[in-house]
């Protein structure tokens, strides 16, 4: 329906109404970017879209006989009766849509009675610029699918006359992969290349997934319908240049289909690890194609990320209460990580000599021990082994990748030799 809001917590961020108001309504409880506006001495009702990208369309059922007018754009029809008739009791239907940043004023008079329905989309886009190229489809509407990144990177193409999508992809070096989820199955008809996913769950009963990769600079048909309902979600994929293994190669019994395969360390030799994507099952693993170090890779991901971790996966998290999941993958060997499809992620990797020293499980200080303040060790490594405790220890943050070091003497140094172009 619509939550009435005290007069001295009403605020509005994108401008403010152009209508006479006593009472302010928020439409949407988490969300206040509609408004409904009441003005009681002339009984008239009206709108506001506090959005700069959003199309907001307002459906209020209005109790039987209510005596109301449309103003201005609203449609108001009747609703029949049961036997099909129509009279002057009949209920009645209003429908508004409400641009970004718009006032609309909506009926006048006093309902018998009413309920809200709220359904909102996109804006199309009004600036759009192609960087690389452009679609190779004529187009009504335009979207931009990563709308705070560059020039949009993906934009969703809409074809009111036959009712298609297609989607393009202006950049060089991603392939974008689309997933959609329709509410309702029956409104839409796939269009190859897109594919159904039906190892996924939709959101509602008798709906449907849809998915769709884009390579670079092209145009692709995605459905054809006019849905009402439905969720998008994209992800972008930096192209790989062809794979070669020094050794025996992924372990296909951890992923038995090898969509994708990306090279972890892109600077060095053949890339050394690599993540293993398998889109049929929604598994990511990882594979070590060396013989002489350990690799760790971090991954994290927002606090909400609906993914599964596969046994022997660590997880902390961050400053930022962001999961920070670690595996660490032996030579030659293929290790599961996640099974999921996460939207956003960063990928960080670190590898270690086989045969580095393991940390003590309880190091011994002669003082009152590393600062906590300064860093949050996980692994402690003495410097000098067979000198009393150590002297100098080495402190490990693997959650923020830090490094520290703590000593009791008043002057020690210590020369680091790095490997693999470890960045500071």
């Amino acid at each position: 329906m619509s939550t009435l809001i005290p007069a001295d917590k009403v605020h509005f961020v994108n401008g403010d109404p152009v209508f006479p108001y006593d009472e302010v309504y928020a439409c949407f409880e988490d969300k206040p970017i509609l408004f409904r506006l009441l003005d009681k001495k002339n009984s008239r009702w009206a709108f506001f879209n506090d959005t700069t990208d959003t199309i907001i369309t307002v459906n209020a059922l209005l109790g039987p006989g209510s005596p109301v007018k449309p103003l201005q754009r609203t449609e108001l029809k009747p609703v029949p009766h049961e036997d099909g008739t129509v009279d002057d009791l009949c209920a009645l239907e209003a429908t508004l849509v409400v641009e970004p940043g718009f006032t609309e004023v909506f009926i006048e008079g006093e309902p018998n009675g009413f309920s809200l329905t709220f359904k909102s989309e996109a804006a199309p886009a009004k600036d759009v610029t192609f960087e690389n190229g452009e679609p190779s489809v004529k187009y009504d509407k335009i979207y931009k699918c990563f709308k705070d990144t560059g020039n949009g990177l993906l934009f969703r193409l809409v074809s009111q006359s036959d009712r298609t999508w297609y989607f393009y992809n202006d950049t060089k070096d991603y392939v974008m992969h689309v997933t959609v989820d329709f509410a309702v199955a029956e409104e839409v008809r796939l269009l190859p290349p897109a594919v159904l996913d039906s190892t996924v769950e939709p959101s509602a009963p008798g709906g449907c997934v849809m998915r769709l990769a884009v390579p670079p600079l092209q145009t692709l048909p995605f459905m054809q319908g006019t849905p009402e309902v439905y969720n998008l979600s994209y992800a972008a994929q930096a192209t790989e240049e062809e794979i070669t293994y020094l050794h025996q190669g992924p372990d296909r019994t951890v992923i038995p289909n090898l969509s994708r395969v990306f090279r972890c360390f892109k600077e060095h030799g053949n890339g050394l690890l690599f993540r293993l994507v398998d889109d049929r099952n929604h598994i990511w693993g990882f594979y070590n194609d060396t013989e002489e170090f350990v690799m760790t890779a971090n991954v994290r991901l927002p606090p909400d990320t609906d993914v599964k971790l596969a046994p022997g996966v660590t997880v902390a998290n961050d400053e930022e209460n962001f999961v920070v999941a670690t595996v660490m993958v032996q030579p030659l060997a293929t290790a599961p990580f996640l099974v999921g499809d996460p939207p956003i992620y960063d990928l960080t990797f670190s590898a270690a000599p086989v045969g580095e020293v393991v940390a003590p499980q309880a190091p011994v200080y002669e003082g009152a021990g590393p600062d906590t303040k300064v860093i949050q060790a996980e692994e402690v490594f003495p410097c000098f082994e067979g000198h009393g405790n150590g002297l100098v220890f080495r402190l490990v943050d693997h959650t923020h990748q830090l490094w520290g070091f703590i000593t009791i003497r008043p002057t020690l140094w210590r020369k680091l030799s790095w490997r693999l172009g470890v960045k500071m």
